[in-house]
């Protein structure tokens, strides 16, 4: 689910950020915040950014399905291959 025009461009960037969360996440629980917790905040937050870039509401989570498809795929082809 590329979102630039250059793969790999958009690729980095998108490890920079997953990267970025991830280590604020070990922060969050090591302050004794419960890994279910986090993970809804960061659906929440991801919805947050999809509104500002998809647009408000359904637009926004209609965007969040289409990658969640992309990541179940992902996760799939592991399983399976």
């Amino acid at each position: 689910m590329m979102t630039g025009r250059d793969e790999a461009v958009s690729e980095r960037a998108i490890e920079m950020v997953r990267n970025l969360q991830r280590r604020l996440a070990n922060e969050c629980h090591a302050k004794g915040i419960s890994p279910e917790d986090i993970a809804l905040a960061s659906l929440y937050s991801a919805f947050d950014i999809a509104e500002g870039a998809k647009g408000p509401g359904l637009a926004a989570v209609e965007w969040l399905r289409t990658g969640l498809d992309v990541i179940e795929r992902q996760v799939m082809e592991k399983v399976s291959g």
